[in-house]
């Protein structure tokens, strides 16, 4: 939902940011015809319908095919240049899309015999749309993940540890240190460069508050889906096993999960691992399914009333 919200709130900006685009390009081209208020108020309001139908069906499409070739890109260079890359490759396929949405709203209006002009027009028009379009859309992205990062960014501790949501500055950390980053974790930091809003619902390195050593990660698979309910898990290097550590995190968790906006965490584990069913257990959680997994849930409202 907020997704969609950013989308139309960009469209309503870019269609009120495109007519001083189209008079301020005309006017540097040499066409000194002046523009008045209603100039300014057709495009505008013609635009918008556009903007927030066509506009928003061709962004979806290009986040799409952009998350494709980031992810085909992998992990290769440095922050910054994979933002550079992600940048550009979003402008072009933004720019893509508006070109054509004109041409084809042009052919449609018009019909086969639309002039050679319209192309040029095109190249101009629609894709300065675009681009405003997608501008747009990074400013209220921009704003959106930072206010998520300050609230769902902060750390958690217990008596003993201090939990810590991966970021791509304590992902880097936790390399430098040598822990052994699983594919996971990998996995999971390829997908919130491109959704930053994943924060705080993936991993979170577990460490010792006594000595700051990363000693396991644990975290969610995901935001919480469309009945509130998202799946925890966790894991811990040998040597740190059988402490009571993975009972302590999960406890943290679940209580930060249900603070953030979650109704219900679930959690899936081997049949014959007593160990982690032993945590799970000593956080409430109860057996709903039995299959090769054993399937295991906590409600929020159950919590509450086991209290």
């Amino acid at each position: 939902m907020k997704a969609l919200t950013e989308r139309i709130l960009s469209g309503a900006a870019a269609s009120a940011a495109l007519p001083f685009v189209i008079f301020g390009g005309s006017r540097l081209l040499g066409h000194s015809g002046g523009a008045d208020w209603q100039a300014f108020l057709f495009v505008s309001l013609y635009s918008l319908p556009v903007f927030l139908t066509l506009g928003i069906a061709a962004s979806v499409l290009a986040d799409w095919l952009a998350d494709r070739i980031d992810a085909d890109a992998g992990e290769g260079g440095s922050v910054f240049r994979r933002g550079v890359r992600s940048y550009f490759v979003h402008l072009v396929l933004y720019a893509a899309a508006g070109y054509g949405i004109f041409i084809g709203l042009v052919r449609l209006l018009d019909g086969a015999d639309s002039p050679e002009s319209t192309s040029l027009l095109g190249a101009t028009l629609g894709v300065s749309a675009a681009v405003l379009y997608y501008h747009a859309l990074l400013v209220f992205r921009g704003w959106g993940a930072s206010s998520h990062r300050r609230r769902f960014g902060e750390v958690v501790e217990t008596d003993r540890l201090v939990l810590e949501p991966c970021t791509e500055e304590r992902y880097a950390e936790a390399n430098r240190e040598g822990y052994p980053l699983g594919n996971h974790v990998k996995t999971y930091m390829q997908s919130l460069r491109r959704h930053p809003k994943l924060l705080g619902w993936g991993v979170w390195f577990v460490r010792l508050k006594e000595t700051g050593e990363i000693i396991g990660d644990a975290g969610f698979k995901g935001n919480p889906d469309y009945t509130g309910a998202v799946d925890i898990g966790y894991g811990f290097l040998p040597e740190h096993r059988g402490r009571g550590y993975a009972t302590e995190t999960a406890k943290a968790l679940v209580a930060w999960a249900f603070a953030h906006g979650a109704g219900r965490v679930t959690a899936e584990t081997l049949r014959d691992n007593a160990a982690s069913i032993r945590v799970l257990r000593k956080n409430g959680f109860r057996l709903y399914r039995e299959e090769e997994h054993y399937h295991w849930l906590l409600d929020a409202s159950e919590r509450l009333r086991g209290r």
